[in-house]
C-alpha cells in the first residue's frame, strides 16, 4: 500500500536539530523526529522515508522481523539491566525518535528449535490489553533478539518492598494476575516463566486507594527455554523462586498446571510474607520445592493459605485451576481495615451543656417520649424530672 505523506522541517541554530514532522494521512499518527548535524537534504529525506518505514512497523500491533543490521542501524546500547543462564537483558534507545526499549537476547542453543513457531502463536492470541508484547523481532548466529518499549509504572518488586498498598489491594492485584493467565490457558499458552521482574502495578498517590484501581501489566511471553532449569547456571534467584516442580525433576509434563503453582507461591509472596522455601541459597531452595517438603506458615492469614494449599501441590492433576480459584473467590473476602460500628462516647464534651441549652423553648414533647432514649452527650435523664419536662413544669 502506497502511503501518502508530506514533510515539514526547518533548521533550529540554538539546537543544532533539524525537527521533521511527519504526517500519516491514513493513520493520523504524527512522529516527531530528532536529527543531529544533517549535512545534506539528500540524507535528510532518506532518513525520513527510512524512519516512516520502521514507524510504521514498529507502531502494528503484531510483531514485526528486521534484519540484525537494521537492527544496530536503529538501536544504540545504554545498559545491560539484568542476566540468566539463557537471556541477557538490556536497555537500548531508538537514535531517532530517542524512545526507550527494553531488549532480550536469548541464546539459541538454550532454546527449542520450536522458539519461533511458539513465539508467533502467542501474538496471534486474543490477549488482554494488560498484556506489554515484543514489538520487534531479530537474530543473529548466536541469538534471537527480542524488543518491547520501555513502560514507566511501578514494578511488583517496588511494589512489595516499599509497602505500597495493604493486604486487601494485594490480594487483588493477585487476582487480576491469575485473570491475565487465566486468558493464558484459553489461548493455548502454557506454560509461563512467572517472574515479579516482570509485572508492573499502576502508580497510585495515597489517596486513591480503590479496589478499582489496581491495575496491572505483565512483559516479556515468550516460549519456555528447553533446558531444565536447575540453578548451576546463575546466581539470581528471581528466575526460580516460583518455578513448579516439575520444571525442575521433569517427572511431570509441564502444562497450565505449571503456572498454577507458581501463582500461588505468587501469592505468598505478594501478601507480603515470606515463601516457605530458603531462597539465599539456590540449591536448597530448588531441593526443597522438588520434594514439596515444606509446611506454611500460620502466619499467613486462613484464606491464604487455603488458596495456597489448593495450588502447592506436588501432583499437578491435584491443582486447582484458575477457574477454579476465579469461581471461589469472586470478591475481595478480607476482614474490614477498620471497625465500622464505634460506640457511643457519653459526656464526650470537656463541659456538659445544660439541658435548657440542648432542649430549646420550641421543642414539643409529648407523653409518647420514650424513656429508653439515650443520648451520645447527655448522662440519662431521671424519671422524675421528665416528668416535669412533660408537663411543662420547669
Amino acid at each position: 500500500m502506497k502511503i501518502k505523506y508530506h514533510i515539514i522541517y526547518r533548521f533550529m541554530s540554538c539546537s543544532q536539530k533539524f525537527y521533521a514532522s511527519l504526517y500519516l494521512k491514513n493513520r493520523n499518527v504524527n512522529i516527531t523526529v530528532h536529527f543531529h548535524k544533517i549535512q545534506s537534504n539528500l540524507f535528510f529525506r532518506i532518513s525520513i522515508h527510512l524512519i516512516l518505514n520502521k514507524s510504521l512497523k514498529l507502531m502494528t500491533k503484531e510483531i514485526t522481523q528486521i534484519s540484525f543490521s537494521e537492527f544496530e542501524k536503529l538501536f544504540i546500547l545504554v545498559n545491560e539491566t539484568s542476566r540468566t543462564g539463557f537471556s541477557s537483558t538490556f536497555l537500548m534507545r531508538n537514535r531517532f525518535d530517542q524512545s526507550l526499549y527494553i531488549c532480550k537476547f536469548f541464546k539459541k542453543s538454550f532454546m527449542k528449535n520450536t522458539f519461533i513457531r511458539e513465539l508467533k502463536k502467542i501474538y496471534k492470541a486474543d490477549l488482554t490489553n494488560q498484556i506489554k508484547k515484543f514489538t520487534v523481532f531479530t537474530e543473529n548466529q548466536e541469538c534471537y533478539i527480542l524488543l518491547r518499549p520501555y513502560i514507566k509504572m511501578l514494578p511488583l518488586h517496588d511494589v512489595l518492598e516499599n509497602k505500597t498498598y495493604d493486604l486487601t489491594k494485594m490480594f487483588q492485584i493477585w487476582k487480576n494476575i491469575l485473570i491475565v493467565y487465566n486468558s493464558f490457558h484459553k489461548s493455548g499458552i502454557k506454560p509461563n516463566i512467572i517472574k515479579i521482574s516482570n509485572i508492573f502495578v499502576k502508580d497510585s498517590n495515597e489517596h486513591d486507594q480503590s479496589l478499582n484501581d489496581c491495575s496491572i501489566e505483565i512483559t516479556d511471553i515468550y516460549p519456555l527455554p528447553a533446558i531444565t532449569l536447575s540453578g548451576i547456571i546463575t546466581p539470581n534467584t528471581d528466575s526460580y523462586l516460583f518455578l513448579a516442580p516439575e520444571l525442575i525433576t521433569q517427572n511431570y509434563k509441564p502444562s497450565e498446571k505449571s503456572d498454577m503453582w507458581s501463582l500461588g507461591a505468587l501469592l505468598i509472596f505478594c501478601c507480603g510474607y515470606k515463601l516457605p522455601w530458603a531462597t539465599v541459597n539456590i540449591c536448597a531452595m530448588l531441593k526443597k520445592i522438588a520434594a514439596c517438603d515444606f509446611e506454611l506458615s500460620n502466619d499467613i492469614p486462613k484464606f491464604i493459605r487455603d488458596i495456597a494449599k489448593m495450588l502447592l501441590v506436588l501432583d499437578p492433576s491435584k491443582r486447582a485451576t484458575s477457574d477454579d480459584i476465579l469461581a471461589l473467590y469472586k470478591r475481595t473476602i478480607l476482614p474490614p481495615k477498620f471497625n465500622l460500628i464505634v460506640a457511643p462516647k457519653r459526656n464526650s464534651l470537656p463541659f456538659p451543656k445544660p439541658i435548657s441549652v440542648v432542649i430549646s423553648s420550641s421543642t414539643k414533647l409529648t407523653k409518647n417520649f420514650s424513656t429508653n432514649v439515650r443520648s451520645t452527650l447527655l448522662p440519662p435523664i431521671p424519671k422524675k424530672f421528665l416528668s416535669k419536662v412533660i408537663n411543662n413544669e420547669v
